[in-house]
């Protein structure tokens, strides 16, 4: 059993559940999220940094859904596609709960990469990738199996935006 836990991610919301059995799933739990600023009057760049980010990583390989009607690539392909523009609950193991801040309530995450990709096929997608940030600046705490205790990540501070 993995210490992260085990199993393909889930992306819950108010549009149903999608559940991402062929994926891959990476960490970045302190990504660094740096801000570049750009001195009008002389040009000057500064790049201050702003905070640690998590994120997460995930390639779906599409060409993996070979049934008919919901389990097709498409049906996968356009369920992924509809949480483009939408905040949920994200699960990064299907037998952990979702990511949670240090006041136990769920941190709304967003897509902010949709990169879909050929691999075998030219007319049709085979895979994409998705890039998974939390909406607000928050303290995500990782839930881990007994015995392995609690480890905090993302943000040192809980700030909002």
């Amino acid at each position: 059993m993995s210490v992260f836990g085990q199993g393909y991610p889930i992306i819950s919301g108010s549009l149903g559940n999608v559940s991402l059995e062929h994926s891959e799933l990476n960490y970045d739990f302190f990504g660094v999220d740096v801000v570049e600023h750009i001195s009008v009057i002389t040009g000057h760049k500064t790049y201050p940094y702003s905070r640690n980010r998590s994120t997460f990583e995930v390639d779906v390989l599409l060409c993996k859904y070979t049934g008919s009607g919901e389990s097709s690539s498409l049906a996968k392909f356009n369920d992924i596609l509809k949480y483009k523009n939408q905040y949920f609950n994200f699960y990064p193991h299907n037998d952990w709960s979702a990511s949670v801040d240090v006041y136990n309530a769920p941190i709304e995450m967003y897509i902010t990469k949709f990169v879909p990709y050929y691999l075998n096929d030219d007319t049709r997608y085979d895979g994409v990738v998705l890039t998974i940030e939390p909406r607000k600046n928050s303290v995500l705490k990782i839930k881990q199996p007994t015995g392995y205790g609690t480890m905090y990540g993302l943000d040192y501070g809980y700030t909002g935006w």
